[in-house]
């Protein structure tokens, strides 16, 4: 479910490289839950970049250069912001 919102909502944007995905949890999250969804974002970004490396590169993430690496990091970094809610 992370996976497919955070693939749409990038899909939607001009610039994907300065989108923030908010990560807010309550004071009843369990460590647990919190690390799941953390989990699920990295994925979800993972993906991105996998993607992108294909369509712009024609390869697969682990067969990039290191200057192509940067390149995908660039167009899909890892920007969340965690915040917790009384």
């Amino acid at each position: 479910m992370i996976i497919a919102l955070v693939t749409a909502y990038y899909n939607h944007l001009q610039t994907p490289s300065i989108a923030v995905i908010s990560l807010k949890s309550d004071n009843e999250t369990s460590y647990n839950l919190f690390i799941q969804a953390q989990d699920e974002l990295t994925k979800a970004y993972y993906e991105l970049k996998a993607k992108h490396a294909k369509q712009k590169f024609g390869k697969a993430l682990d067969a990039l250069t290191t200057k192509e690496i940067n390149i995908v990091r660039d167009a899909y970094p890892f920007l969340v912001s965690e915040a917790t809610t009384n």
